[in-house]
């Protein structure tokens, strides 16, 4: 399981690229997005993500690295892993994926700057953007916060409650926000989920049907 939740997280950096360039396509080539954004195109990047996780998994499995929880610190530690290969494997291409995340949102964000400010765009089209936006956004931020306090901040103070802040509480949060950013950004995604919630057990009613977009 710990193999599987690992090569998941390793793809994340590179599925917020292609998020952050499928923005990008269709705030300003939106005559292109067809044909640049295909289902093919989704699934040659979701691949690509996931056979990076899957060369670090393996990679590990021959260099006898792991990523254990230590219960007397109270926090996920790398155990056998060399730093340096651990930086060159995962941290700096990690930190290349942010970066050009993060450049990419920005080209984004001042699109959307300059649609609230201009005349004759498509308000509906226009909200839907800000929303998708901020969603991947968000998403990327508690990635990044992740990353930034296993690898850098958990060092600078040596108690057992910093470790575990560092270590444990953002790691989860990454994953818990991750996920919840879906509940907020989407009603259709509430609605059902609430419909559910509603559902009598035992019902065998099939009319509740979700599509995500």
């Amino acid at each position: 399981m710990g193999m599987i939740s690992g090569i998941c997280y390793s793809a994340i950096p590179v599925l917020q690229v292609a998020v952050a360039y499928n923005r990008m396509i269709a705030l300003y080539f939106p005559v292109f997005y067809g044909k640049l954004c295909t289902r093919k195109w989704a699934k040659v990047v979701i691949g690509f993500g996931l056979s990076y996780g899957i060369s670090l998994g393996i990679h590990d499995l021959i260099a006898e690295c792991r990523f254990v929880y230590n219960p007397e610190d109270l926090s996920w530690i790398y155990q056998g892993c060399s730093r340096k290969v651990l930086e060159i494997k995962f941290i700096y291409p990690v930190l290349i994926c942010a970066g050009i995340s993060l450049c990419i949102n920005v080209i984004v964000a001042s699109r959307l700057v300059i649609e609230k400010t201009g005349y004759g765009t498509n308000e509906s089209e226009r909200r839907r953007n800000v929303k998708l936006f901020w969603q991947g956004f968000a998403q990327e931020l508690f990635f990044a916060n992740d990353l930034i306090w296993q690898d850098f901040i958990s060092t600078l103070i040596n108690t057992r409650l910093w470790w575990f802040v560092s270590n444990t509480l953002m790691w989860e949060l990454a994953h818990v926000c991750d996920g919840l950013m879906f509940l907020v950004f989407d009603s259709k995604l509430r609605y059902f989920l609430w419909n559910i919630r509603l559902k009598p057990s035992g019902s065998t009613s099939t009319n509740a049907v979700l599509t995500i977009f």
